[in-house]
Parts: structure tokens; sequence; C-alpha cells
């Protein structure tokens, strides 16, 4: 899809933030510097940036405007390109053992997978800026899917993604009527696979927010997210069924009728 006004994403661990910005990622100082400036002062340990159409020859000046460690995936300065910074103001950054490193880069710019050390503890963050051409989602997904299975432990996966598809029917405002599309579907089967969860409709199932937005258009669409392993959620409240074929069992009706007495 045709973005009529580009977005530059900035995720954070903490918080979720867009900069309206024009085509040409970061790469323009101004633009840098500003949305630099304006990241130092957030109290997000890790920050993942998506469109940033970087290249070599400016790790070193961006390091320098940044203060602090960056890994960097190039393509080209007028297309993809994804980067992830540790803040240096971050109280968890000032206070821990913290490292960062990068272990599968995609050679076409869309994704970079970067082990996180917290002390003693570990996990996989990969961010990802997926492709706008429906047909290309598919294979993207599926290249994506191989290498965080090969690459990682998955149980320990925090994604963050540019997708530029949409979910579910509450993602999308305006213009044509929603569908699930190939990519989408693609997708779901990824997340199922790898026992991924849309943290953020997982905690707002009704809520709508929407990360792109075309004026032209009148569109509004939600095709920005972070993605985590199950297990990062503890279990909640919920139905509980019991399991009556433990009435046939002389041992267990004797454990209930030992302790019932005891519990009143």
């Amino acid at each position: 899809m045709r973005r009529d006004e580009v977005l530059l994403s900035i995720w954070t661990l903490d918080c979720k933030i867009y900069v309206k910005t024009s085509p040409e990622g970061i790469y323009n100082f101004n633009k840098r510097r500003a949305i630099f400036s304006y990241l130092k002062i957030q109290k997000a340990t890790i920050i993942f940036l998506q469109e940033t159409y970087s290249s070599t020859e400016d790790e070193k000046l961006w390091y320098v405007e940044w203060g602090a460690k960056i890994i960097y995936l190039h393509r080209t300065t007028h297309s993809k390109g994804v980067c992830i910074l540790l803040n240096r103001s971050s109280p968890l950054n000032r206070s821990s053992s913290l490292n960062l490193s990068s272990i599968q880069a995609d050679p076409e710019g869309r994704f970079l997978i970067a082990k996180l050390t917290i002390e003693d503890k570990y996990f996989f963050i990969t961010d990802i800026c997926g492709p706008n051409n429906c047909h290309d989602q598919d294979d993207f997904i599926k290249t994506l899917s191989q290498q965080v299975m090969s690459k990682t432990d998955t149980s320990k996966v925090i994604i963050s993604v540019d997708w530029n598809i949409t979910l579910n029917r509450i993602d999308k405002l305006s213009g044509l009527p929603w569908k699930a599309t190939s990519g989408r579907n693609t997708l779901i089967d990824h997340m199922e696979e790898l026992n991924l969860t849309d943290i953020y409709r997982e905690l707002h199932p009704n809520s709508k927010s929407f990360t792109y937005v075309s004026k032209l258009l009148n569109l509004k669409l939600r095709i920005d997210y972070f993605l985590f392993h199950t297990r990062f959620f503890a279990i909640g409240p919920r139905l509980w069924k019991f399991n009556d074929t433990l009435l046939e069992d002389n041992n267990y009706k004797g454990l209930i009728a030992f302790y019932y007495p005891q519990i009143l």
C-alpha cells in the first residue's frame, strides 16, 4: 500500500510514539536531532526505529549525536533500514549490567534480531519493517519465522513491528471494507506457531487506536505492534472447569473426605 503520509515508527519497551516525517526517514539532520532530543528524555530502556534510511557512513555521527549504543540494519538512504538504541538516561540502563548485540540481520534491510542481556537474564528482540506489497508479505513472514525459530529461544522473544498489515476489523477505520488478506492469515499462523500475542490488543481488546493516518484517503489503520511470547503474561482470573472423572477415583475421594472438614 502506498503511504500518502509517511510515519516514522519509534517504538520503546515502555511506550509507543509516532512522528510524522517525510520520506527520507531520519537521514535528515534536523529531523534526526529533534527525534533524538525527544527520545533522550524518555524513560524507556530500548528504542526501536524503523524506516531509518541509513548507511554505514552514518554510524559514527549518529553514535555521537545519540550518545549511547546503537545497532543498525542498513539498506539504502531512500528505503528500508531499522535500528535499535539503548537509552543512556533510562534508570534501568544506569543501574544494571545491560548488553545489546546483533545476531541476525536481513540482507534486504527489513529485520534485525538482537540479544538483550540484563544482568543474568536475556531476551531476543526483533525490529521489523515489513513490505507494503501484499504479494511480498507471505514470503517475508515465512522467512522471518524461520530465522526467529533458528536463531532464538522463542519463549524469550519480543518483536517490534511495522507489519503494514491489519490483524482485525477493529484495526481499520473508513476506506474499503476490511477483509483478511493472505499476508494477515500467514501472520496469524506465524503468531500461533511461535506462541506470540499482540500485546496491545491483549490489554485493550475493544480499543480503537491507529498508527497510520491518510487524510487524502480518509483512512486510519493500526499496522504497527509489539508481539510478545505468551509466557510473559501472568495467568489471571478465568473460567475453571472441574474434571468430574476424578469422582470415580477412590484415592481422590478419600483425600477430599479427609481435607474437607479441615478446610471448613
